[in-house]
Order: structure tokens, then sequence, then C-alpha cells
């Protein structure tokens, strides 16, 4: 069957649409809702029998069969179709900078910006930037990023990691699930927390011990975080138990046999369970590898349960103090899906209670610790017409607006400009210089407006869309 530019067509499972464009075997269908799509050939058939295999103009307007409306929006598309070619004549990018754009590509594809154009990609950028840049300082900070469903948290989060990091702060992240990572789980929410250590200088699959290795080679003696003042229980405190284990690294490191337990041992510095001070103790005698050096590992934080949610605290305030004597600024964490901690039983509240009072403690000041640069960041959802999470309000920001930086939805205009931003990463990618069609960018914000299921994220629907419509425009270049 011969399908020619015009064809009135209907493709199965898209609907009905007009040929915009033949290339070989690929046609391109512009479907009536406004979308451009190539599908697969065996999908699309003739609307009318009577036409298919007729020789016909390629000028829908010399086939009466076709309402003049629909002849003259097809005249138009295909003229425009037409004159949007890759052009030869573009230099092309270096092979690694086209990997990495292609790379790009298909991390929009399923809706996620990736890391390497998160500032280019997000509306607002600036004002975030600033907001981020006012909240960091050599004092220790709590900081609120709010917004309903949808409305682009977890990328702002991101994005708060990505400026920080910037700025040389290590970060790490963690997501609430309400149970194995919960602020009334102080071992899971480190577990989790603590292997997401990154910087564009630092990524490594054992981040504490290789965090620690920094701080030595910088002449770095041990951890403290106690203030000069302060008059401490002498009992198990977690400073005590980190500038411990600390010493136990760098003597392993002086001997150059820290890699024969670098893994088991992060895995105890991190608090993973699987990980015993038993067996690692065991396992550093019967190799030798501190010779005759007297040494005790000890659970960053604690044996008991009850010392739990302050040893997670002072573990926060010791791996921050390893962090800036490794040559960062400070460290950056941020809490992702912290609306689920409202959804607890009175167990949890109870443990969730301790770790806050811990954590006000330090953030409002008071305490007995020594000012260290720790910014906290919560995703939040505010609840009814309130501001924010309600207990991060009252406990951590005393209603201030400076803290807090309120995310809305995007606008029909915001989509319009992301679709804008993207089809430059896209022409960039595969050598196409064609002007951005605003019109086919409007029509996909209102083809995805319609049709997105409820609890999705518009955004995350509209880039998967922008993208297969690109696609059915211009279809890619072989690589």
């Amino acid at each position: 069957m011969t399908f020619r530019p015009g064809d009135r067509v209907l493709v199965r499972g898209k609907g009905s649409g007009f040929v915009a464009r033949v290339d070989g075997l690929k046609i391109a269908v512009k479907l009536d809702m406004g979308l451009t799509i190539t599908p697969a050939i065996d999908t699309i058939t003739l609307k009318s029998k009577d036409t298919a295999g007729k020789q016909e103009s390629a000028d829908p307007i010399a086939n009466p069969s076709e309402p003049k409306a629909v002849a003259a929006t097809v005249k138009k598309q295909v003229q425009e179709i037409l004159t949007v070619q890759p052009v030869s004549k573009r230099s092309d990018p270096s092979v690694e900078k086209r990997a990495i754009l292609l790379r790009d590509i298909e991390s929009l594809r399923f809706g996620i910006v990736p890391h390497g154009r998160i500032d280019r990609l997000t509306m607002g950028y600036e004002n975030i930037l600033q907001w981020v840049k006012k909240r960091l300082d050599d004092k220790p900070s709590v900081s609120e990023v709010c917004g309903a469903f949808g409305t682009g948290k977890s990328h702002t989060m991101s994005l708060v990691r990505h400026i920080g990091r910037n700025l040389n702060y290590l970060t790490a992240k963690v997501e609430i699930d309400g149970h194995d990572v919960a602020l009334s789980n102080p071992a899971g929410l480190s577990k989790a927390l603590w292997p997401t250590l990154e910087h564009e200088s630092f990524r490594s699959t054992t981040p504490i011990i290789d965090l620690s290795i920094r701080a030595i080679e910088k002449g770095s003696n041990g951890i403290k975080i106690q203030s000069k003042t302060a008059r401490p229980d002498p009992k198990e405190r977690s400073e005590e138990r980190c500038d411990q284990n600390f010493k136990v690294t760098k003597l392993l490191h002086a001997r150059e046999t820290l890699d024969e337990v670098s893994c088991d041992l992060d895995g105890l510095l991190t608090s993973a369970d699987e990980y015993s001070v038993t067996e690692i103790q065991r396992k550093i005698k019967d190799g030798n590898l501190l010779g005759g050096h007297q040494f005790e590992l000890k659970p960053p934080l604690g044996r008991l349960v009850r010392d739990r949610p302050r040893g997670f605290v002072e573990t926060l305030l010791a791996y921050t103090s390893l962090a800036t004597e490794a040559g960062f600024e400070g460290l950056i964490v941020t809490i992702d899906e912290f609306e689920i901690e409202q959804q607890q039983n009175k167990s949890q509240i109870q443990k969730t209670t301790d770790l806050v009072v811990f954590l006000a403690e330090y953030f409002l000041g008071g305490s007995q610790y020594r000012e260290l640069p720790l910014s906290i960041f919560f995703a939040t959802i505010a609840e009814s017409d309130e501001k924010g999470d309600k207990l991060i309000r009252t406990i951590f920001l005393e209603d201030n607006d400076n803290q807090r930086y309120q995310l809305s939805g995007l606008q029909e205009k915001d989509l319009i400009d992301l679709a804008r931003l993207i089809f430059e990463t896209y022409s960039e990618a595969y050598l196409i210089k064609a002007e951005f069609d605003k019109d086919t960018a409007k029509r996909t914000v209102e083809h995805v407006k319609a049709n997105a299921a409820g609890g999705l994220s518009v955004v995350r629907e509209f880039i998967k869309a922008w993208l297969y419509t690109l696609d059915g425009l211009y279809p890619p270049l072989p690589q």
C-alpha cells in the first residue's frame, strides 16, 4: 500500500490523522489531536479505500474529497515539515559531547531531567539558586521545600544538591518510607543516608572510609563535635565512638592494610546491620592488620535502642566535621517524602519525638555541640490552607518564610518554555536546524493536561509526550 502526504489515515490504537511526511518505510502521521507520530507501517490504514494507491497531487487542496479546512491545515503542515530537515552544514558536536547529549535525551524519554542539565531545564532556576545560597552558611540550618503532589519537590531537592555541590558542599539524600527509613528508625535512616554521599569530585562505594582518607591526607587527627565549654555525659557518646573508629581507620591506612577490610568497616560506619563489630574486629586481628596495636571499634549509633536518636544526631555532626576536614564547605542533607511521617502509630510517634528533640536542641541553639555547616532540607506537603508541614514549621522554622521555598504547579506558559529548552537539547543532539514549534508544544500541553492520570506529575508526563512528539517530527538519525 502506498501512502502519500495528505492521505487521511487511521492508526491502530492512536486514532485518525493525515500523512505528514513519507521517508521510505517511515510514515509521519499528524493525529487529529495534534501530536505527530511515526507508527509501524502495518498499523496504518487509509480511511477511504477509494483513495488507496491513486496518483494524487502532493498538494491536498487538489483533492476535492478533502474538506477545505483539513486541506488548508495539511498544506501548511506539509510545507512546514518538508522544510524542517537536518542540515549538513551545521558543525557536528564532538563525539564525546554528542554521546552526552544523546544520553540526556534518553533520560528525558522517561520524564527524568538529566543531572548535567538540571539547571538549564528548571523553570525558576535563578530564584531557587539565590534561595539556596541564602540558606547555606557556616551555621547549622533547617529549610523546607513545600508544594502539592506533582509540583516538583523531588526535582527541586535534586537541584538543591546540585547547587550545593557546585558550592563545594558534600551532599546526601534520603526518602522516607515510614518504616525502614523513618525518623522513628535512626538505624534505618542512617543506613539509607550515608551511602548517598556525593560531590562532583567524590563518588564512592565506601563513602565514609574514603571521606576519612581524604581527611587523613589533609592532616586530620580526629573528630571533635563538642563545644569548648560543653560538659557532656561521658557515657557512650557518639563523638567518642566516631572518633575512635576514625583513629582505627587512620591506623589501618598508615599500615596500608585498610583495603582488606574497607567494605566491612564502611558498612559498620554507615550502620549497615549486616556488619557486626565482633566480626570485623576478628578479621582485623586474625589478619594481623594492625600489628600489635590495641584497638576497639564501636557502632556509631550505640548498642542500645534508646541511645540511637542522640547517636544519629551526633553521627550527623561527626561526619559533617569529617567533610570539612576533607576540604568541603560542609554537608547538605535532603529528606524527601516527609509527609509519610504523619502516618504513624503510637510507638513510632514516641521514637520520632525522641529524634526531633535532639535535632531541635542542636539547630535551635543551646546544645553542647559546636556549630557546624550542616544544612537539612525537608520536602513537605502543606496541610490544608497552612504553610508547609506543621511539625517542621512549629519546631524548626518558627513561621519564618525565608526558610521555606513554596512550589506551585507549572502553568501552560512554563511548560511551553520547558518544551523550548528541551527542543534546544534535542536539536543539538540530532543536528537539527529548525525553529521551535510553539503551536505543537501548546497542543502537547493541552493533550497531557486532558489525559494525565491522577497523582502523576504533569511535568513528567509532558516531558515524555514532548519527546514522543519530537521523534515523530524528526526521526532520529542513524547513530
